[in-house]
């Protein structure tokens, strides 16, 4: 048995991958398994793996002969896999610091209500230099300074507070999973649904579970690149698509207990939420999904039947290509959305 299964899904990150594994078979703590997984790579990236297969910390070496078409298969087939107390998936274009799991593991071991940990994260590009920090951009955001200091708070609170108006815990590479949860089958069939999203839905699915712990020290380095598959997706509309789900599934979450939640601090989320994605989602072509959410919201009592009708119908009007229009639909919405 391990402490910690260190899962490193690669796809074409030759680029990066040495550093990536250096990053983690140097760890301060060293109680943990490796698990080696590589979606049908087309560039160099196994003439860098290949010699780690016998590694005594490889416990899989696993390559696929086709590209899956989503990374979250492969966080299946490493979940599936894993051993430890504790998972980190060490997605191979990031890179670690070397106290990152003596850290994390520690938090996890004398908090045995969180669910993770995660870490502030150092943004760097593709030649690995220094950007800013990940917490500088979050507490500028919120106008806070929140994203310091180390912090313990409550998963249902973090959902509602943070993750629901933006993607507080910024990439996989800055967390550690308690295992447990992951393990759960319902997960894991719902994850592998999602081709972008799958990280958000995963924060969610887990802020359901415990705590949430952060770490604020930049433990973590999130690369920035060209062929981040993040942009890509952006650009096609399908993460916004993706999210719009992910939020529907969190609301359901938080009215399975509604004595425990406050319908007024939700209402506000999902009116950010809308203001945020619903001109993009009208934009690339997803309003079916837009529709759905607000549906969601008046089946769980956050709009009125009536302000349902009105959104739905100013974000169709919107849809409209007429210049004009949309420009004095986005302000009106805008004005809807932002009074209370």
């Amino acid at each position: 048995m391990v402490k910690v299964s260190v899962i490193l899904p690669n796809y074409n990150h030759e680029r990066y991958l040495k550093q990536r594994l250096d990053s983690v078979f140097n760890q301060s703590f060293q109680d943990f398994e490796v698990i080696l997984l590589d979606d049908a790579s087309t560039d160099g990236s196994l003439e860098i793996l290949e010699p780690y297969k016998n590694h005594p910390k490889v416990s899989h070496f696993m390559v696929n002969t086709t590209n899956s078409g989503s990374p979250f298969k492969a966080w299946r087939q490493g979940i599936e896999l894993a051993k430890g107390d504790y998972v980190w998936i060490a997605e191979s274009d990031d890179f670690a610091e070397p106290q990152f799991l003596e850290q994390t593991v520690a938090v996890l071991e004398n908090s045995p209500m969180a669910s993770l940990v995660y870490t502030d994260s150092q943004i760097v590009d593709g030649n690995t230099t220094k950007m800013e920090l990940w917490s500088q951009k979050k507490n500028v955001f919120f106008k806070t300074s929140r994203w310091s200091d180390a912090y313990m708070n409550a998963g249902s609170d973090e959902l509602i507070h943070y993750l629901l108006y933006k993607t507080t815990i910024n990439n996989a590479s800055a967390v550690l999973f308690r295992n447990k949860y992951l393990k759960a089958k319902p997960f894991l069939n719902t994850l592998v649904t999602y081709k972008n999203a799958g990280d958000i839905f995963t924060y969610i699915y887990m802020s359901f579970q415990g705590d949430i712990a952060y770490i604020g020290s930049a433990l973590n380095n999130f690369r920035m690149h060209s062929a981040n598959v993040t942009k890509v997706n952006m650009e096609s509309g399908i993460v916004y698509h993706e999210l719009m789900h992910i939020y529907s599934y969190a609301l359901d979450g938080l009215f399975l207990n509604p004595i425990m939640v406050d319908p007024l601090k939700i209402r506000k989320a999902c009116k950010a939420i809308l203001g945020t994605h619903g001109f993009r989602l009208v934009d690339k072509q997803y309003l079916t999904s837009l529709i759905g959410f607000i549906k969601k919201g008046v089946a769980h009592g956050l709009f009125t039947k009536k302000e349902g009708l009105v959104f739905s119908l100013l974000y169709r009007m919107y849809g409209f290509k007429i210049p004009k229009l949309k420009g004095l639909l986005k302000h009106y919405l805008k004005f809807r959305l932002n009074r209370d």
